[in-house]
């Protein structure tokens, strides 16, 4: 399993943190390959994943829990262990997405009563270094192996972070009906700065990306895209074109700062064409030479772009939290 970025250690390069990015896609694919086997021809047995989706789909909503802000080291059983303090629990699940977790979880108890318990005496409690917030599972989660449906779900970036995910929900909401709305989050509970959006159709996911991209959140314009995950359908082409930030360049182009002092362009365009293919790569330098300790990216492509907004904003090197985001200034 990939390493979170910014559990490394203080004093690591941008050379270190790029070499382990790549070893990180080498081990993924090679785990990736190893992961899939048929037996004979013949239909497969129910795995354990199998029954546990089975178990939720048949008990009633009532008796399940939704859990947020799980460390990404908690596993089932810490999580049935912290959560049975409030009643008997038949069934604990920490949800992932290509066997990573996604920081949260979904705990099925005996009881509604239970259930009721856990959200007004769990909530706000800490698990694995992190507060974890509880609150009725909206919807049927499925199990760790559960997959959005293809093509409702939006991809929202350039977040405050002083966006929560019910923020995010009341603001999505005017596209149309929201069914799971959540904040992306680093390991430390600290926002990523963007979220995923799952609609109750096609129809108004594409109508979310069409609207509602460009529009300000708690002070910031926020784009909207379709969330491309590797088993994602397409909504429109109309919604990919509209997917681009209206007035930044087409999203192509990314402002880095808080870097360290002695980072090269080359450094910084090692690290970031781990991303996407890039069309330049800049360290701003005053009339004396010395960095300015920031940079510009731009990519080819808008999804890029916001791949790397999501995967290396807030990434610590040499002891500083870099901040990757649309330039602004690029029109």
């Amino acid at each position: 399993m990939a390493s979170n970025n910014t559990e490394k250690k203080l004093d690591m390069s941008l050379d270190q943190i790029v070499q382990e990015r790549k070893n990180d896609v080498i081990a993924t694919a090679n785990s990736n390959a190893m992961s899939t086997y048929v037996e004979d021809d013949v239909a497969l047995k129910f795995t354990e994943e199998d029954q546990d989706v089975e178990m939720e789909q048949s008990t009633p909503l009532g008796c399940r829990v939704y859990v947020g802000n799980l460390s990404w080291s908690t596993k089932c059983q810490d999580l049935q262990d912290h959560m049975q303090t409030a009643g008997p629990v038949a069934l604990a699940t920490v949800l992932e997405w290509n066997g990573r977790s996604k920081g949260c979880g979904v705990v099925t108890y005996e009881t509604e009563e239970a259930a009721q318990n856990a959200i007004a005496t769990l909530n706000d409690t800490e698990l694995g270094g992190r507060k974890i917030f509880v609150r009725e599972d909206r919807e049927s989660q499925s199990s760790s192996v559960a997959k959005p449906k293809s093509g409702f779900r939006v991809y929202v970036g350039n977040l405050s972070w002083n966006v929560k995910w019910q923020d995010l929900k009341d603001h999505m909401k005017n596209a149309g009906t929201v069914v799971h709305a959540d904040v992306l989050e680093e390991p430390n509970g600290r926002s990523k700065g963007c979220g995923l959006v799952e609609y109750a159709s096609q129809e108004e996911a594409a109508k979310a990306i069409a609207e509602l991209n460009g529009t300000e959140l708690e002070g910031r314009v926020i784009f909207v895209r379709e969330d491309r995950e590797p088993e994602g359908g397409s909504i429109s082409k109309f919604a990919k074109r509209a997917a681009a930030p209206r007035g930044v360049g087409e999203g192509r182009q990314l402002y880095v700062g808080n870097l360290p002092w002695d980072t090269t362009s080359q450094q910084l365009k090692d690290l970031f064409r781990t991303v996407g293919e890039l069309e330049r790569a800049d360290i701003a330098e005053y009339p004396d030479g010395r960095s300015r300790g920031f940079g510009i990216i731009r990519y080819t492509n808008a999804a890029d772009a916001s791949q790397a907004i999501e995967r290396l904003n807030g990434l610590e090197v040499e002891s500083r939290l870099i901040e990757v985001r649309l330039d602004k200034r690029e029109n």
